[in-house]
């Protein structure tokens, strides 16, 4: 279960930064069901992993500095043999 919240959190962090809607860490963490601080490491992680992430202060945002550089998609696929 912990992989799909992950996922979850992952593509609405990506619709946020899209949207550039995000708020400041605390608002950003609140939306998305964790804390400042592990939002904080999140946020640096992807960052760290190439994601182009800055602070807009005019937006009060993260954003994407360039977006079309970012998809992210999981095409999850379930089979069922009957």
């Amino acid at each position: 279960m912990k992989f799909f919240e992950k996922a979850r959190r992952l593509i609405e962090l990506d619709r946020y930064l899209r949207e550039e809607s995000t708020g400041s860490l605390g608002v950003l963490g609140e939306k998305l069901g964790i804390s400042r601080a592990q939002m904080f490491i999140h946020l640096n992680a992807l960052k760290e992993f190439g994601f182009p992430i800055v602070w807009n202060s005019q937006k009060q945002s993260y954003i994407y500095s360039d977006p079309d550089l970012v998809e992210v998609r999981f095409p999850v696929i379930f089979k069922h043999k009957i």
